[in-house]
């Protein structure tokens, strides 16, 4: 069996490249960000898909930060993670 040839936006774990792409900026201003996006809670890559994020979530995460998505919506991940974000909010 060969790969399957899969679009790159219907892919659901994606690269820092691919994540940097879809959100329209290159890989090293993602990368350069990556810090920062992390501690307010991107959510991780995961280890069992070669270290690759999961999309959708990523997305519910940017929907969030910029206020397009309801706060409610990470409350439980914030519970869990228990870090904090750039205002000291627990996550």
């Amino acid at each position: 069996m060969g790969r399957m040839n899969i679009d790159p936006m219907d892919a659901r774990f994606m690269t820092v490249a691919e994540i940097a792409k879809a959100l329209g900026v290159t890989t090293d201003e993602f990368k350069t960000a990556l810090p920062d996006l992390i501690e307010e809670g991107l959510p991780p890559p995961d280890p069992l898909f070669a270290n690759r994020r999961y999309w959708p979530k990523v997305k519910v995460f940017f929907d969030w930060r910029y206020h397009l998505a309801d706060d409610e919506i990470l409350s439980v991940n914030r519970s869990l993670r228990g870090t904090k974000d750039s205002t000291g909010q627990v996550w």
